[in-house]
């Protein structure tokens, strides 16, 4: 008989930003913890420290935290993860130099109301630039992830499996290869690092109208000196520079396993109208503030997916993902809704995928660039996942606790 183990999935309320972790007690190979990005750009620093302080036992360490991208909202409590906590590994996506200059280009230029909270400019750059030096040679172990590559192909068994106790520093793999935090459990966190490089080709022609190229501005310093130009550059192009986006699927291949989600899911529709689902009972619809449980016996497929702020509107994006997972997405019951419900990044072909029935949002109720949008919230209405809002509210955490046996 398989190992028990009990693990705990929390989307943590922290406003327009993401802090989600996952923790996982198997009765006798002790705890794993796992991180998936850690930022607010809606509360103080400090409160934002008293939440991630709070978020774990005292005692915990961090076994794997995961960084999808490197905006603001998803990296400024970073700082205080490391203050709090042992961080054991982080994993990455692999940037180019080319990558690496307009993340400081963005960083230095993209200067408004959450600039309190970000970090300062040399500890980006050294983060950008030498997440070893950042996070502590001696302390961490910096793991990166190619870029996805090719034409995806249809998984007919497991992909070969990498324990991760067992990579070493500086370390860089494929996207899409799983790795797992205990032997004799059959789960496993599988990352792909998806690299959407338009905006940089624009980005780039504007500024060599102007005589400059990118070697021109690789650090911070020398972005200061050029701020004007660049800013019109800058302002010339849609959307941002960010070329990476890491997404992460963490589950099981064994659909024995059960997810209880314990939290509260707030009804988009109704905004005093909350969902609740926990053991064999699930709401099928709230109308008009009117709760109605019905018993159900259906076992909830535990696997998450995190979207972190990908744009699944690229191309055959969705479908992408789905082959490259498809070995998995019978055990898919949750997902992140991608940069905080933007109807610039949400395509809704990603609600077929898997067995959903969650579908997380995570926003500060006044930020000023109107996420959720509307049709984001519609589609996943229609489409069936109950959807959960989790924003800087403390009573809008959404935890699931998932059985292992």
């Amino acid at each position: 008989m398989k190992t028990t183990m009990e693990m705990t999935r929390t989307f943590h309320p922290v406003g327009q930003g993401a802090f989600y972790t996952e923790r996982f007690d198997a009765y006798n190979r002790g705890t794993f913890t796992i991180v998936y990005d850690c930022g607010s750009t809606t509360l103080s620093k400090k409160v934002m420290g008293s939440k991630i302080k709070e978020a774990l036992p005292e005692d915990s360490q961090i076994d794997i935290l995961f960084i999808s991208h490197f905006h603001a909202d998803h990296i400024n409590g970073i700082e205080a993860l490391k203050k709090h906590y042992k961080i054991k590994t982080v994993i990455l996506p692999l940037l180019s130099y080319e990558a690496k200059i307009l993340l400081k280009v963005a960083y230095y230029l993209d200067q408004k109301e959450e600039s309190s909270s970000r970090l300062p400019y040399d500890q980006f750059e050294k983060l950008i630039d030498d997440p070893a030096s950042f996070f502590g040679e001696n302390e961490t172990k910096v793991i990166t992830i190619a870029p996805v590559e090719g034409e995806p192909h249809i998984q007919e068994g497991l992909p070969e499996a990498i324990d991760i106790s067992q990579t070493t520093r500086g370390k860089t793999f494929a996207s899409g290869i799983p790795l797992y935090p205990f032997q004799d459990i059959n789960w496993f966190f599988i990352p792909f690092n998806y690299k959407q490089s338009e905006r940089r080709k624009q980005f780039e022609c504007a500024i060599e109208r102007k005589g400059i190229s990118l070697g021109d501005i690789d650090t911070i310093d020398k972005i200061a000196s050029q701020k004007q130009l660049l800013r019109r550059a800058y302002n010339s192009i849609e959307g941002d520079l960010n070329e990476n986006s890491m997404i992460l699927f963490s589950g099981s291949i064994a659909c024995r396993n059960t997810a209880h989600c314990m939290g509260k899911c707030l009804n988009l529709f109704h905004p005093r109208c909350h969902f609740y689902y926990c053991d064999h009972y699930s709401i099928n619809y709230c109308n008009h503030g009117q709760h109605r449980l019905e018993a159900d016996s259906r076992i909830f497929q535990s696997g998450c997916l995190y979207l972190g702020d990908i744009n699944l509107n690229k191309g055959d994006l969705v479908e992408d993902i789905g082959t490259r997972l498809k070995f998995f997405l019978p055990c898919l019951g949750t997902i992140q809704i991608p940069h905080h419900g933007s109807k610039h990044n949400f395509d809704n072909s990603i609600l077929k995928l898997g067995n959903i029935h969650f579908a997380v949002f995570s926003f500060g109720k006044k930020n000023r660039y109107g996420h959720p949008s509307a049709s984001t919230v519609r589609d996943v209405v229609l489409s069936g996942p109950i959807p959960c809002a989790v924003t800087e509210n403390l009573n809008s955490m959404v935890r699931q606790l998932i059985g292992y046996w």
